[in-house]
């Protein structure tokens, strides 16, 4: 992490959701829809004058806004130094910060419509915000909290109950803030079309950073104003705790270009990051995608979220919002950890020397605000957000100090309440607060550099001036002009200068008397050929990976889809042969690029994968796929091989192996506890590859797609995933929370190695989006027949979902399969009307979990799959 002369953080992010390379959108279909309709409400009510002043009018008479800034005297001089302000979150209405967010949000929800909205909350201060809220409006409400954290939270789940709340204990996983967050994704994925998803942290998928952010900016505006007009100066640095981030993001974004004032969050370090027990993610994470956008994330090397410890329930999140990651990177803002205890001496001190109980969580800020002070000149202010009152962890404390509380009533002898000592801060060096040198190393995504302008990144050579990106609407981003000695990953063809071809394949044009791009050149619908220079006329390795996301086999439809509105000439002669043009021009410059797009001749034979000799031989005999899915591992890791195989025979003709993850946002109850018995056994990435591998010793013939979710790839890399999944055999992989909007990095990588990208088409899926998914569609589209979690049979509606299949059917180039809600012979049939195939997943899941040996899975596969490839064939 570097500093970045970033000149304005304010226009982050950019209109796809991305601070630099963090944020963005990474959730399943179903939603992608759900979220585009949200932004734009969000958008439309910002401009919305009538909106602003409901808003204004709502902090200022029921949440109590402006909250104050206090100088904390006696606990400034207690501690020495700089002088102490807080900003008084905690004297909003509920007791902290987060009602600046839901009061918004519900706003907004009634604006668009819904009745019902639902949140997660870690400590239930978030969950008592959305009741309040609900209850004002008259709007449903429903909390997904973690058992964990109902248990160290009583008083905040009755206050919730009070409100009319209806509060859900999470007890999957390590049943705390992220298990709460994975189960309201997944009732918002099911109920999307009345229920607004209130998420209160700047984590989530675009666009829920920025609105998030937003509405908790008003602390930092109020923040800044208040010190210019009650001090005449503004501090010289701030800080707040940081889990998910919102109060801290909702302070630092008013001062993030004032370059005087230091910036530091206080991340919950728990028993001490060197021991393993803590959720410090900016300190110990590594970049990786969770709950919808790409951040830091506590992860283990195959990607698997691991659990976190801290007392505070609001910390004890395993990620962390993207911006707050992309100030880390910059340097603009740095983080550091603060321990259990450290946040409980600070509770502590300021109930002894100002009269003032701090939530748990903002206990850990007001620590590092101490070690700010000490050791600064007296005139300095460190100001420090106390963003919500500690009166909902009192039994907490008094818990770890060995008290109990019944009631109101200390069951214990007064000498016991005595606290410990007040601590004994040192200052903080700034060097300490860095991540370790061996994090930084931890970087599987090599990306754009995070002082980079919005959508526009600087790419130098030597040899060449620089030239610009430019974002296409399509999967990735094409570095038009890019200078021919800066692309050596393309293969044995990258050209090192003008009219010089490696391996006599492909050239590119480096604008010394040329116009930069590239040309290809298709037989029979297929792309054959990239040619540039003038009267060359090799031909490209067959099944090589080529430029801009071109690919020796792609269909030409494939390749015209990767330039949308690009025009195609007339019909003209090359050799001999007919052709046309297509160009795509750079608005406002001269670059561009160039594909011929010819019959030809004497081409080589082009292979065919798996999966589409799979889906050709399906179709000459008049038959519809039937695609079983089982998770890698379950029901146990000797069973997963014989049972690929006992399908197979039992007329399987492609098999969806299921990659364990320990945190899926679209997986029903079956599977979800399928993975977790997986995981439990050791059944990661690296085993999937390994029972892949050993299934193909004695099947060389039967496609296998791998279905998982994008972190654990990720973690991997792209690049060593895709070739080490070739290698073990495995012919497609399906990202279930990886859209075509974030693809592009993953799609040429895969496709570079022959790996098929499914992607998923759903009924909140819009006609032009599914235009476009089909464009960019590689071995089959999977098509989700309702919206919800997989496994919810009942929601079904095989009318709807086989129209709007005949439909895609009617434009598409690829197969269309259907899954979702398929139980048996009959769901089956009926959802093969329309479709090329079927998927059947939950209810073979639920079959082999009872299996009690290897065998009797195999057999339990078999008996199960054997009716449904009979419905089908009749």
């Amino acid at each position: 992490m570097s500093a970045s002369p970033i000149a304005d953080f304010h226009v982050f992010p950019d209109a796809q959701g991305h601070f630099g390379r963090y944020g963005g959108s990474f959730v399943a279909e179903t939603l992608v829809g759900p979220l585009q309709e949200l932004a734009q409400a969000y958008d439309q009510a910002r401009q919305d004058p009538a909106f602003q002043l409901a808003y204004d009018r709502d902090l200022a008479h029921y949440v109590g806004r402006p909250s104050p800034i206090y100088h904390a005297e006696r606990l400034s001089d207690h501690v020495g130094g700089a002088q102490i302000l807080l900003k008084r979150e905690d004297l909003n209405h509920t007791g902290a910060h987060k009602i600046n967010n839901t009061i918004g949000q519900a706003l907004l929800a009634a604006r668009m419509g819904k009745k019902r909205i639902i949140a997660e909350t870690g400590a239930g201060q978030h969950g008592v915000a959305s009741a309040t809220v609900a209850a004002r409006l008259g709007l449903e409400c429903v909390v997904y909290m973690g058992a964990t954290d109902i248990e160290r939270q009583k008083i905040n789940v009755y206050r919730m109950k009070l409100l009319g709340a209806t509060v859900v204990p999470v007890t999957s996983g390590s049943a705390t803030l992220k298990d709460a967050l994975n189960e309201a994704m997944r009732d918002w994925v099911t109920n999307v079309q009345d229920t607004f998803y209130i998420i209160g942290t700047v984590a989530g998928p675009d666009p829920y950073p920025r609105m998030v952010r937003d509405f908790n900016a008003i602390v930092g505006r109020e923040a800044r104003e208040q010190m210019l007009a009650e001090y005449g100066r503004l501090p010289d640095a701030i800080t707040a705790c940081v889990g998910g981030g919102s109060n801290a993001i909702g302070l630092f974004h008013a001062f993030l270009n004032d370059r005087e004032v230091e910036i530091v969050g206080a991340e919950a370090a728990g028993d001490g990051i060197h021991t393993g027990r803590h959720a410090a993610s900016i300190a110990a994470g590594r970049p990786g995608v969770l709950h919808g956008n790409r951040t830091y994330v506590l992860c283990d090397d195959d990607g698997q979220i691991i659990e976190t410890h801290s007392v505070s329930a609001g910390l004890d999140y395993p990620g962390v919002g993207p911006e707050h990651a992309f100030l880390a990177d910059s340097g603009r803002a740095r983080y550091v950890g603060i321990t259990d205890e450290e946040a409980l001496q600070a509770f502590h001190l300021l109930a002894h020397t100002e009269g003032i109980l701090p939530a748990l969580e903002s206990s850990h800020a007001l620590a590092q605000a101490m070690k700010l002070a000490r050791g600064r000149p007296r005139d300095q202010i460190v100001l420090c957000n106390l963003s919500g009152r500690g009166d909902k962890d009192v039994h907490t404390i008094a818990a770890r100090e060995g008290l109990v509380l019944t009631g109101v009533l200390l069951v214990l002898g007064l000498a016991a309440c005595q606290p410990p000592e007040p601590p004994v801060l040192a200052p903080a060096a700034k060097a300490a607060a860095q991540p370790t040198a061996a994090n930084d190393d931890v970087d599987p995504i090599a990306r754009t550099p995070i002082d980079d302008p919005p959508a526009v990144t600087a790419v130098s050579s030597e040899d060449a001036p620089a030239v610009a990106s430019v974002a296409l609407d399509h999967a990735g981003e094409v570095l038009i002009g890019q200078h021919m000695s800066d692309l050596k990953g393309f293969g044995p063809w990258t050209a090192m200068g003008a009219a010089e071809a490696i391996g006599g394949s492909c050239e590119y044009y480096d604008g010394k008397g040329l116009p930069p791009g590239v040309s290809m050149m298709t037989d029979e619908d297929r792309v054959v050929r990239f040619d540039l220079g003038p009267g060359e006329d090799a031909k490209a390795p067959v099944d090589q990976p080529g430029p801009f996301g071109l690919r020796i086999g792609m269909t030409r439809a494939q390749a015209v889809a990767q330039f949308p509105g690009a025009p195609v000439s007339s019909p003209h002669a090359y050799d001999g042969d007919q052709g046309e043009y297509l160009t795509w021009q750079d608005p406002g410059s001269d670059l561009g690029i160039r594909l011929e797009l010819f019959e030809g001749k004497d081409v080589p034979e082009m292979p065919v994968s798996r999966l589409d000799e799979c889906f050709q031989r399906l179709r000459q005999q008049q038959r519809k796929a039937l695609i079983p899915f089982i998770t890698a591992g379950d029901p146990s890791l000797e069973a997963t091989v014989p049972v690929m195989h006992a399908l197979v025979e039992a007329g399987a003709d492609v098999i969806e192996l299921g990659v364990p993850f320990s945190d899926p946002m679209a997986d029903g109850p079956t599977i979800q506890r399928s993975s977790e018995r997986a995981l439990a056994r050791g059944a990661g990435t690296r085993y999937v590859l390994q029972a892949v591998a050993q299934f193909r010793e004695q099947d060389a013939q039967t496609p296998v797609v791998l279905m998982g979710y994008l972190n654990p790839v990720e973690i991997h890399g792209y690049v060593a995933f895709a070739n080490a999944a070739v290698a073990a055999g495995v012919d497609g992989v399906l990202l279930v929370d990886l859209p075509p909007e974030e693809a592009g990095e993953a799609q040429q990588a895969f496709d570079a190695a022959g790996l098929a990208l499914v992607l998923l088409a759903s009924p909140t899926t819009s006609e032009a989006r599914a235009d476009k998914l089909l464009a960019l569609a590689r071995g089959y589209l999977y098509y989700v027949s309702f919206a919800g979690v997989t496994g919810a049979s009942e929601r079904l509606d095989s009318d709807a979902a086989s129209a709007r299949l005949q439909a895609l059917r009617g434009k598409a180039s690829v197969p269309v399969v259907a899954g979702f809600g398929i139980k048996d012979a009959a769901s089956a049939a009926a959802m093969a009307r329309q479709a090329d195939g079927v998927v059947v997943g939950s209810a073979l899941v639920a079959v082999l979990a009872e299996a009690a040996s290897v065998e009797d899975a195999a057999q339990r596969a078999a008996a199960f799959l054997t009716p449904l490839r009979q419905a089908l064939d009749a």
